[in-house]
């Protein structure tokens, strides 16, 4: 067995095989193709202009495919001990009728956005922009146990925590975590619940928020609701090779989606950052025959991006 390595010593990228426990390196190719002969090198795409979680056509950060919103499942406001449903308000354009938060908010206050499917992304189109706000927030995702951090590397957001000091329609993006699990939210005894995958966006520590924000609606990203390419046969998308002409900054590294638009399953590779490629293996992506597959930035650098992108997949049958 062998670790996949770039050798940033040289002017071009190469795809290298080291022994597992051994200095020793060894140059195969420039060419996935090469270093992976027994697997099927699936043409991608070639992406001109600088990549990032909120480019393209539709401003969604898809690379290969296309992403089509749809109404939250859930959304649901908790103020102390009180949960409201404003599902409704989310899915539907009245303007400013999405309480972001409550009025006054304390600590453990938050918002909820929940789907049945997973999903990589949450628009809020903000029709009251927050100002005045001194108040902590985290991000948190349910891993199956507890509520926990989503880590700070882990997305990339426009919506300042929903706390935006802008009005408009604004994006957070992520990568969906391996542990990632549905969960159970009720607006009380007898009331509403509703399961699913969610995203919390919970108040730590509160100060001030001289203005709340407000929302007119709201989106999400589902793994479901999106198109890529077609899969010529079935197996285990093992490799993405994706090589630019201008490197990445030197925020943080970039997150590369993979997502089976028909089971919903993703896998993410990881762009180092101030690398000009991306060599991600070992991903075990399941697909079968006419599957779709899409492709999305669900964590961009922030300061300088990768422009002009070659990309490729290896594709193992099963």
């Amino acid at each position: 067995m062998a670790e996949l390595v770039a050798d940033t010593s040289l002017s071009m990228p190469k795809i290298i095989a080291r022994p597992y426990g051994s200095d020793k390196l060894r140059i195969l190719s420039t060419n996935p193709e090469e270093v992976f002969p027994t697997r099927l090198v699936v043409p991608g795409a070639t992406w001109y202009g600088a990549i990032g979680h909120d480019v393209g056509p539709d401003g969604y950060g898809v690379l290969m495919g296309k992403a089509v919103p749809v109404a939250p499942g859930s959304f649901i406001v908790q103020d102390g001990s009180v949960y409201t449903d404003q599902t409704t308000q989310a899915g539907e354009a009245t303007a400013n009728d999405m309480d972001l938060w409550p009025a006054t908010p304390a600590a453990d206050d938050a918002i909820y956005f929940l789907h049945g499917n997973p999903f990589c992304g949450i628009m809020v189109n903000f029709g009251t922009a927050a100002a005045g706000a001194n108040m902590t927030v985290v991000v948190e995702y349910y891993n199956g146990t507890a509520w926990t951090a989503l880590a700070a590397t882990l997305y990339s957001d426009e919506t300042a925590l929903m706390l935006s000091a802008a009005t408009g329609l604004k994006l957070f993006s992520f990568a969906p975590p391996t542990d990632w699990a549905p969960v159970a939210v009720s607006t009380g005894v007898g009331e509403l619940t509703t399961t699913g995958y969610g995203l919390r966006f919970r108040c730590t520590a509160y100060t001030a928020l001289t203005t709340p924000p407000k929302g007119t609606q709201a989106y999400m990203l589902s793994h479901l609701s999106a198109y890529g390419m077609t899969m010529p046969i079935t197996g285990s998308i093992e490799w993405l090779f994706m090589q630019a002409q201008a490197a990445a900054g030197t925020a943080k590294d970039l997150k590369i989606l993979l997502i089976n638009c028909k089971s919903g399953a993703s896998a993410v590779a990881t762009w180092t950052k101030t690398t000009s490629w991306c060599v991600a293996d070992g991903l075990g992506l399941l697909v079968e025959k006419d599957d779709q597959v899409m492709l999305k930035v669900g964590v961009e650098d922030g300061s300088s991006e990768p422009t002009d992108v070659v990309m490729k997949l290896g594709l193992v049958a099963m």
